[in-house]
């Protein structure tokens, strides 16, 4: 049975990953997450469900055309994989900016910088790739996402061996 996403769009999910990756779980910081999105209580259950859920299921094999192919694994179908490599693409997006760049001076972002943000994100796209070690996902996407962690990761460390 196909979940039931609402009128939750696919870019707000994408915004509402990248919040949940700046905060630290603790009671304070999920009651600032709650009043900063305006969505149904239950909808982070609706995007879990939806995460286990097609974690569980093979990936299809891919059709021809480019903007179905990408339906296979984002949207409703969202994975685990493709929730680890945008985390990857932000963290290179971060590592792109100026050290002074405002998007580091907004409160959300505790005072990192542009190397520290871009291993927050570094972190949550292993804890994804650590899901689908879990869940023995086997498909053209976890290597992709090793990949891009890689990249990301050699962007954060930099040359820091002295």
């Amino acid at each position: 049975m196909p979940l039931d996403l609402g009128t939750f769009s696919e870019s707000q999910a994408s915004e509402t990953c990248v919040q949940i990756s700046q905060f630290s779980g603790r009671e304070d910081n999920l009651r600032l997450f709650k009043s900063r999105f305006k969505f149904p209580a239950n909808m982070l259950k609706v995007i879990s469900d939806a995460l286990f859920t097609n974690e569980e299921r093979p990936l299809p094999p891919g059709p021809d055309d480019g903007v179905a192919w990408a339906n296979t694994f984002s949207g409703r179908n969202i994975r685990f994989e493709m929730l680890g490599l945008f985390f990857c693409y932000i963290g290179l997006a971060y590592q792109s900016l100026q050290d002074w760049d405002p998007l580091f001076s907004v409160t959300e972002n505790q005072g990192r910088d542009r190397r520290q943000t871009a291993w927050r994100m570094n972190e949550c796209a292993e804890v994804c790739l650590k899901m689908c070690d879990l869940a023995e996902t086997v498909n053209y996407l976890v290597p992709c996402l090793i990949i891009n962690l890689k990249r990301l990761q050699t962007g954060c460390t930099g040359d820091d061996s002295k």
